[in-house]
């Protein structure tokens, strides 16, 4: 090894003894890798100041989060600092004018305000993210695996280069770039094209490691466009190549376009995904032994990919730098890159999962690491919503779709939205509300079928619609296309097909003012079109529900007849209408259904779901709900597979029909979530038939926190995690703890009726963590748990802080949450907890009454806090001791 490599390494023990990381002779290892290479424009001295600037900074904003001024003079760690730089530079000066430079302010003038500690990884970040601004040279990445300094890259040996397949070989045919799955258009893992930055892929052989693949492909001397393109590569064929065991050609997924350069683009790699499928299953089946070797490779190869995106992720994010940043990429165009990576990834684990799991026996990190979620991909799923919203879709569609899954959002955001009036009417959209399909009744206007339109209302005789309700009837409308006035006959009479629709269509209208005449034929020939032989009988709300309140009322509790003995129901939605079609692909078809306003309703739940049989009106004809149900399609990526869970009204509507009485609600919550509608009073009245409530129990109560009341009381069988959401809360003396609304979005799975809801209380199980009386600051509190040595922070999200909060308790499902980790808790007052903070029961079968006082969340901060005292420092807030106890029977209040 060089002088200048002895001599750093002999500077980096002293660095070590501030022991802020175990990763540290990792670290030194992976520096030794570093100087072998060269020659270098920057000299030791500059390396090492580098080394002690990046420290010094980053001990500044580690320290900023303990609301403690920092001051180089008397901190202990700022002292060994600036003399260890005084001892190796001899411009100390300069030392000192780039820690300003970089914090912006004096070093002994750092104001506290609160940051997050920065933990365990703190050194490990800190000298990757400092390598990469000074030494861009191809020369430190080339070693290593793409962008990380992990202990198997620094291992590597050519074996890689050797590949032992362990699974069958393909069965594609690479000559055939068009191949396809089922259709000209059929897509299972779909992506947005991305710009390809040149990377050489082909004439090498198969490697099944991406740090193998990335190292046999290196050219020393390359530009920083070249290592970009290299990283970019060695991510998407170098990870599909190690995975799959086979030789993929760039002409396959790479595609030219008009200007001369080329795309990834996503359309055959469903077909190297499906193929890749079967040949798991066939190898998995008949070889347990291959493929437990198989998925250990998997599981390396997915984490050292889903490090490199997370390392890219960081970088970019904190110093706009990175392999794609210093390569001269956009900051879109990274966000893209980033975006279509990370798909591939979620596709390929996806895949994995699906053929694993009961064919292989996994460890405990295998499954953590294949089936668990990866630091950043909420942050790629943010980047993909912001680019949806760019292109004009609802925020209420991310909500409703993603699911945890990159390849649906993927395939959403890969297809246009529907623009009902302008392309920016969704701007003041939340993620909870649609402000678009909310509609205004003082303001409300029917549409006729065209704009120029001017035909006259058609209106029902309402002496025959009050005639029926009134006697406990159904009134069904009768007419022809263009042949005078409507008639008005009773259900029992015959069959009618029950339309559903949503108002903001503008098909809206009551009994008292009809429908335009142009409507009414549009109806009259879709109703014939199902019942051929019939006499166009029909149900719509909007001439068979009268304003009058009485009438209104009689028409509700009537409601779910309605929809149960129709002969079908037919969907006629705008969004449907203008972007389906009986030709188009089922994805497409389903995605338009799954993200349309009849979806996003809570009044259409009832009308899909107790529906004997389903239609809907494309924009070429009528399609049954069977027909969107591709029972023997190869099932492959989450994306596909999510988009049939979505049409739940259609495809599921069995299993809430027919569910166990008493889990109701928790199935019910499910396809509840994210829906709206215009009047919230209504949403319990909306859901109670097929709760088995009485719709009429209800409607005995105008406000909605009422109506809500009855109905959990009317259930009693609900989901204890009812009570974490930050929604807004009933405040009637034992339902604190109630939600106004159960259409929340962010209620943590699973669904399982486990509780019983009385009119005292909600009586269930929870594990107790109980402490001395606290309020909850903005801060948060700080909490140790002395038994398990572990530390959490509580904290309250936004909006759930009310004025003084006093708590004792809060409890929980399963337990603390794990290193890293966070959950959602309710904070709660128990009057028999001693004032040191310990419950006192009198036997374990006792029960403990609770007092709902907020929703919290809890997070792991063990890790965090470790760091911090071994500075010597305090730890702010200052902890109090909590104490666990699992299983308590409880009743809230």
């Amino acid at each position: 090894m060089s002088g200048q490599a002895t001599t750093l390494n002999n500077d980096l023990p002293e660095l070590s003894r501030l022991q802020l990381s175990p990763n540290w002779e990792l670290l030194r290892s992976a520096m030794d890798h570093f100087t072998q290479f060269g020659p270098h424009s920057l000299s030791h001295p500059n390396l090492c100041l580098e080394i002690l600037v990046d420290l010094t900074w980053k001990y500044f904003y580690s320290r900023r989060g303990t609301g403690t001024a920092v001051s180089s003079q008397a901190d202990p760690v700022m002292l060994f600092l600036r003399n260890h730089a005084a001892s190796r530079i001899t411009n100390l000066q300069r030392f000192e004018a780039t820690v300003n430079a970089r914090t912006s302010q004096p070093i002994h003038v750092i104001p506290p305000y609160s940051m997050s500690e920065f933990g365990d990884e703190f050194l490990h970040h800190f000298v990757k993210e400092m390598l990469y601004r000074v030494y861009p040279s191809k020369s430190v990445l080339s070693r290593l695996d793409p962008g990380q300094w992990q202990e198997d890259s620094i291992s590597y040996t050519y074996e890689d280069l050797d590949p032992r397949p362990m699974i069958p070989p393909t069965e594609i045919d690479f000559e055939q770039p068009d191949l396809h799955i089922r259709g000209p258009s059929s897509q299972f893992v779909n992506f947005p094209d991305m710009t390809w930055l040149g990377g050489q892929h082909d004439g090498y052989s198969l490697c099944l490691s991406v740090s193998g693949y990335m190292n046999l492909r290196y050219m020393s001397g390359g530009s920083r466009g070249d290592d970009a393109a290299l990283w970019q590569a060695a991510m998407t064929f170098g990870l599909l190549e190690a995975i799959m065991e086979i030789k993929i050609p760039s002409t396959y997924l790479l595609f030219l376009r008009p200007d001369g350069s080329f795309v990834l683009n996503s359309r055959n790699v469903s077909a190297l995904v499906l193929d890749w499928r079967r040949r798991l299953d066939t190898a998995c089946r008949h070889n347990s032994i291959a493929g437990g070797r198989w998925v250990a490779r998997v599981e390396r190869v997915i984490t050292d990919v889903l490090d490199a995106l997370d390392d890219e992720h960081d970088i970019h994010t904190r110093y706009a730098s990175g392999h794609l940043s210093r390569a001269g990429c956009s900051d879109r165009e990274v966000a893209n890159i980033l975006c279509v990576l990370a798909t591939i990834c979620d596709a390929v684990k996806g895949m994995a999962m699906g053929v694993i799991r009961g064919l292989v026996p996994i460890t405990d990190v295998q499954q953590e690491r294949l089936f668990g979620t990866w630091s950043h991909q909420w942050t790629v799923a943010v980047l993909y919503r912001q680019m949806m919203q760019a292109d004009g879709w609802c925020p209420t569609i991310f909500s409703r779709i993603h699911g945890g899954s990159l390849c649906l959002l993927a395939y959403t955001r890969a297809h246009q939205p529907f623009i009902r009036n302008v392309p920016d009417e969704h701007q003041h959209c939340r993620e909870d509300h649609c402000a678009v399909a909310c509609i205004d009744t003082a303001t409300y206007r029917t549409r006729h079928v065209t704009g120029s339109c001017q035909c006259t209302f058609i209106r029902p005789p309402m002496d025959h619609i009050l005639h029926s309700l009134e006697h406990g009837n159904i009134p069904i409308i009768v007419a022809e296309p263009h042949r005078g006035p409507v008639t008005v006959r009773l259900s029992s009479d015959g069959p009618y097909i029950a339309i559903s629709h949503v108002w903001a269509d503008g098909l809206g209208s009551t009994s008292e003012d009809g429908l335009p005449s142009c409507q009414m034929d549009r109806l009259i020939k879709l109703v014939q079109h199902l019942l051929p032989d019939s006499e166009g009988a029909f149900w719509i709300d909007s001439l068979c529900v009268p304003a009058e309140r009485a009438a209104r009322k009689r028409a509700i509790i009537l409601m779910a007849q309605t929809y149960q003995q129709a002969e079908a129901v037919l969907v006629i939605d705008a969004s449907i209408i203008a972007q389906c079609s009986v030709n188009a692909p089922l994805e497409e078809n389903l995605l338009r259904i799954a993200t349309s306003s009849w979806m996003s309703r809570v009044w259409t739940l009832q009308e899909g779901i107790l529906a004997r049989r389903l239609h809907f009106v494309f924009f070429d004809g009528v399609v049954a709900v069977e027909d969107l149900q591709d029972r023997d399609a190869f099932q492959i990526s989450a994306g596909q597979r999510s988009l049939s869970f979505l049409l739940t009204p259609g495809i599921f509507a069995n299993r809430l029909v027919h569910s166990d009485p008493t889990d109701l609600l928790g199935t019910a919550m499910g396809e509840l979530a994210g829906r709206t509608t215009s009047k919230s009073e209504d949403e319990t009245v909306a859901i109670a038939v097929f709760l088995g409530v009485d719709p009429a129990h209800l409607l005995a109560y105008d406000a909605g926190k009422d109506r809500m009341k009855a109905l959990l009381l009317e259930v009693q069988g609900i989901p204890k995690t009812l009570l974490f959401t930050n929604d807004q809360k009933l405040t009637e003396p034992g339902f604190r703890w109630a939600p106004h609304s159960l259409t929340s979005t962010d209620r943590p799975w699973p669904y399982d009726v486990d509780a019983l809801c009385t009119a005292e209380g909600l009586l269930t199980e929870f594990d107790i963590l109980s402490f001395a009386p606290v309020e909850l600051l903005e801060g948060g509190i700080s909490i140790y748990n002395p038994p398990m040595q572990t530390h959490y922070r509580l904290a309250g999200c936004q909006g759930a802080l009310d004025g003084e909060i006093q708590f004792n308790a809060i409890l929980l499902i399963d337990g603390l949450p794990d290193k890293h980790r966070s959950k959602p808790c309710a904070a709660v007052h128990i009057s028999v907890i001693s004032d040191s903070g310990v419950l006192s029961q009198s036997d374990e079968e006792s029960l403990v009454i609770c007092e709902y006082r907020t929703y919290l969340e809890i997070e792991n901060r063990t890790d965090a806090v470790a760091f911090t005292t071994r500075f010597g420092l305090p730890i702010r807030p200052s902890p109090i001791a909590g104490f666990l106890t699992e299983e308590v029977h409880v009743l809230v209040t």
